[in-house]
């Protein structure tokens, strides 16, 4: 599998709390589903990270004009 994939691939460990890499070629249905849907998470989180700095850099370039 592509190691870009294998990188990507991480689950949450209740007993440790913190993420733990998973081999995708390894891993149950359960365990992918859960790695997806984190990585959505942070995905999202990040798009509403971008958005506000670009909001905060608009303003920024209205205000030297």
């Amino acid at each position: 599998m592509d190691s870009a994939l294998k990188r990507a691939a991480w689950i949450w460990d209740d007993k440790t709390e913190q993420p733990v890499e998973i081999d995708p070629d390894e891993a149950t249905r359960e365990e992918l589903a859960e790695a997806l849907e984190h990585t959505r998470r942070e995905v999202y989180e990040l798009e509403q990270e971008l958005t506000t700095k670009i909001q905060r850099l608009q303003r920024e370039i209205e205000r030297l004009n």
